[in-house]
């Protein structure tokens, strides 16, 4: 298997997590692949996938898969049980911290984005209301979180978190949500999720870079 990637990208380290979960790190090659949401991706990323974005995860027999919760997906029903996306009851409860973790991710991107192509103010203040209330929705559902087996969506929050810490490390969330933040830095413990965090190209922590998101009120 081959895994087009970015250290950068919170939607690659999904991916990443959820290798090291299922045993299969070892036996995926890892390519670097630049793409960028404002600029046109070269035609080698468009024929494996047509939006332009990684991660894209080429697996041989399989063909061609893209989107983090499609390629976590996959790699979950090649691991052995447990799985990260379980059945029974606690499935959509995945489904649900998955739908989450993602938008929050979807919400940061676009304003970060943003910043380079400016938006109407409209979008910025939306924005802020919906990450503070996906925020405070997490935050509620954490007696849950931690007693519910680590699986997808354990992953997409996780990752929300860490993107939050790598690039608006300046905007408040952990003095506005400090048990949200205690538990995204319990789980930062566990193997997968260390092994999994986002740098810059040289490989070492972005940090705060100013965006202008301020979550400080959001309690």
């Amino acid at each position: 298997m081959r895994l087009h990637w970015s250290p950068r990208s919170p939607y690659v380290r999904k991916v990443m997590i959820a290798l090291h979960e299922t045993g299969l790190a070892g036996s995926v090659e890892i390519v670097r692949t630049p793409v960028s949401f404002l600029t046109v991706p070269g035609t080698a990323v468009l024929a494996l996938n047509p939006l332009g974005k990684i991660p894209i995860l080429e697996t041989g027999e399989d063909g061609i898969l893209y989107d983090s919760n499609v390629i976590c997906e996959y790699l979950d029903v090649q691991n052995a049980a447990p799985r990260l996306l379980p059945e029974g009851a606690s499935r959509p409860v995945h489904r649900r911290w998955t739908v989450l973790g993602d938008g929050v991710l979807d919400l940061l991107v676009r304003w970060q984005v943003s910043q380079a192509a400016p938006e109407p103010d409209a979008f910025r203040d939306a924005a802020q209301i919906k990450i503070a209330a996906a925020l405070a929705a997490v935050a509620k559902d954490l007696p849950k979180l931690r007693d519910t087996r680590f699986g997808m969506g354990h992953i997409a929050l996780v990752a929300a978190a860490g993107h939050l810490d790598f690039r608006f490390a300046d905007s408040g969330w952990r003095a506005a949500f400090p048990d949200l933040a205690a538990w995204a830095d319990d789980l930062g413990t566990r193997a997968s999720v260390a092994a999994t965090v986002q740098t810059d190209e040289d490989g070492t922590p972005l940090g705060s870079r100013p965006q202008g998101l301020d979550l400080s009120q959001s309690r």
